[in-house]
């Protein structure tokens, strides 16, 4: 069951009209978008709500109904709720098929994104798709056995296949392409790290053993002239 509702400034008369199934919550959602730090979300209503104040505005449910109509959602999410049929997804690519972004357009984007900053998360996954995307399963199956050969570099590789050296790297070391066959290089340098740390630690033991055996000698020497003397 569905309601239509209306939220009303009382000041100057003008009105908003929704769709929702459950009204309590959507007034609620309304007020936390208003007041909420995330201008995404904040349309005209929610500007004019944190405007002139919650006492301003009234809202009422006054029918129900069965969503069997034109409605594409259940009310709430905007264009953004509405699921595509693949059908329609194929007419609009289509549509746009071949289309090309005047200057002027690219100008506004341009403008629009200014200032805007992705993550560095975000950068990561999106130079690690772009790369990705390049290559096959096949290719990188390539990378991983002619860089054990040794003879390749990692910027070898990257020149040969058209990517970033970075993105050989983490081929190399099994960080992308899980799903496919993990050679030894992880796990040389596994061993070569618990051989360095090992190793530390054994000269470290070697070195306490003969500090002691030292001490040792010094309080034997000691205790000897004390029994000559006495």
């Amino acid at each position: 069951m569905y309601y239509v509702y209306m939220i009303q400034n009382i000041k100057n008369g003008k009105v908003y009209i929704g769709k929702t199934e459950y009204p309590k919550d959507r007034w609620q959602r309304h007020l936390r978008d208003a007041f909420g730090n995330d201008k995404r979300y904040q349309q005209y209503i929610h500007r004019a709500i944190k405007k002139h104040g919650v006492d301003s505005f009234t809202f009422n449910a006054f029918q129900s109904f069965e969503n069997e109509g034109y409605n594409l959602t259940n009310g709430g999410e905007g264009k953004s709720g509405a699921v595509l049929s693949q059908e329609t997804k194929d007419k609009i690519g289509k549509a746009h098929l071949g289309k090309q972004i005047t200057t002027e357009t690219r100008h506004k984007l341009s403008v629009a994104n200014k200032g805007k900053r992705h993550r560095e998360e975000t950068k990561a996954k999106i130079r690690g798709n772009s790369a990705i995307s390049k290559l096959t399963e096949i290719q990188v199956v390539e990378i991983r056995e002619k860089y054990q050969t040794s003879q390749y570099t990692f910027s070898e590789l990257a020149n040969e296949y058209g990517v970033g050296r970075n993105c050989i790297m983490n081929i190399v070391k099994n960080k992308t392409w899980k799903h496919l066959p993990m050679f030894p290089y992880t796990y040389k340098k596994q061993i070569v790290k618990l051989t360095q740390k090992w190793l530390v630690l054994f000269m470290q033991s070697i070195l306490i053993t003969k500090v002691i055996k030292q001490s040792l000698k010094k309080n034997w020497r000691k205790n000897t002239i004390r029994q000559k003397s006495n």
